[in-house]
């Protein structure tokens, strides 16, 4: 019976992590067709901070509904603010006209970038 639970506990773990990585896959996808990916890179610092940076920000300063809310325009930013009204404040009005749902997919794939460090 025990073996029974343990299997089941392993599952519902399996198939959390799938999810997860399905978000985060999609987040991608939107990350790339938004040409986010002009400015942020995971690891090296370019017109944007990276992407770990952001994550690590994020999750420090309150997590990924925080970071969803800034995407949505209803934050102010909090990592590189001196740069958001010359570069980012216009690109943010891509991220507005994403769907709730792509949002969050996109908050995902950035904040499993958490831990990377820049170069």
């Amino acid at each position: 019976m025990i073996r029974f639970y343990i299997l089941v506990i392993l599952f519902a773990l399996l198939m959390a992590f799938s999810f997860a990585q399905a978000d985060s896959q999609k987040g991608r996808e939107v990350f790339l067709q938004n040409k986010c990916d002009t400015c942020h890179y995971p690891d090296t610092v370019s017109l944007g901070p990276t992407l770990g940076k952001i994550a690590e920000t994020y999750t420090y300063k309150g997590n990924k509904a925080r970071l969803i809310r800034f995407l949505n325009g209803q934050e102010k930013p909090i990592v590189f603010p001196d740069k958001f009204e010359s570069v980012m404040e216009a690109f943010l009005g891509n991220t507005k006209l994403l769907t709730p749902e792509q949002r969050e997919d996109l908050a995902d794939y950035i904040m499993s970038h958490e831990g990377i460090r820049s170069k």
